[in-house]
């Protein structure tokens, strides 16, 4: 179902990987990769239901001594296949673009925004910034 195609360039992509390359994956950038996501159409995993709606990928990952639950999103193809590579379970499913904000706000609480996990590139997003 899915090949490998060079796909364009997501604008603003390269400014959210540029950020995170920066800044690393600690919560000390949250505030400002949130901000950054908020601009940015990202590609996601899911299945499209009888109307057409995309019901995008969940999943649970290890993260240190626990299992968080997850929305794994990417920032370009190549780290989408590779992640899907590392779980052939997702062979199936549809590559879906999705802006940012939406993502954020549909984000349940305890759940974390994996951006281009499995890519040695990644940063997890809390759900909601504490208060």
């Amino acid at each position: 179902m899915m090949e490998r195609r060079s796909a364009p360039s997501i604008p603003g992509a390269s400014e959210l990987e540029a950020l995170i390359a920066l800044k690393g994956d600690v919560p000390s950038a949250d505030a400002m990769v949130r901000a950054r996501v908020a601009g940015v159409t990202l590609l996601a995993l899911g299945e499209p239901d009888q109307w057409g709606l995309a019901h995008l990928l969940h999943c649970t990952v290890p993260m240190g001594t626990q299992v968080i639950p997850m929305l794994p999103v990417f920032t370009r193809l190549d780290h989408l296949m590779a992640a899907v590579q590392m779980n052939p379970e997702w062979r199936a499913l549809h590559i879906v673009e999705v802006e940012g904000h939406i993502i954020l706000r549909e984000l349940d609480a305890r759940e974390w925004l994996g951006i281009n996990p499995w890519s040695g590139r990644e940063f997890k997003l809390p759900g909601r910034l504490p208060a």
